[in-house]
């Protein structure tokens, strides 16, 4: 299928990286052999080719937004040297999102939240559906 109704990944990383996926980060399981594995899922269609996955040295915090439909989960992961500037620069996305919801209706995936994260420029996948990648 080109456009499963939903999608759910598991990957597994070293336990001192973070993987960064598509839609809303339902656990973390620590496996016990130095490795952790992040189950992630998506609750709308979504392309194959449009998974993300993203493994890296992250720390991440979050915040909420109060749009249209509701509270919606901010998350940003960064890199741990970027972590003062992306909360600065992160202020925006409030805005962003108000100033969207304004002009184009209400965010479409709040059952997912949204997930920010930093990727080098060679990675970006321009058809992103929930996270979205941010060069700082």
């Amino acid at each position: 299928m080109d456009e499963p109704d939903s999608q759910a990944m598991s990957f597994t990383a070293p336990k001192n990286l973070t993987d960064v996926s598509n839609g809303r980060l339902k656990r973390v399981i620590e496996n016990g052999d130095g490795t952790h594995t992040f189950e992630w899922f998506v609750a709308n269609p979504i392309n194959n080719y449009g998974i993300n996955i993203t493994i890296a040295n992250y720390t991440h915090f979050s915040d909420t937004f109060q749009g249209e439909k509701g509270v919606l989960s901010l998350d940003y992961y960064v890199l741990p040297q970027n972590l003062e500037k992306a909360k600065v620069q992160f202020q925006q996305a409030k805005l962003m999102l108000q100033a969207f919801e304004h002009w184009f209706g209400p965010y479409p995936f709040y059952e997912m939240a949204t997930s920010w994260w930093k990727c080098p420029i060679w990675a970006w996948n321009t058809k992103v559906q929930s996270p979205m990648a941010i060069i700082i």
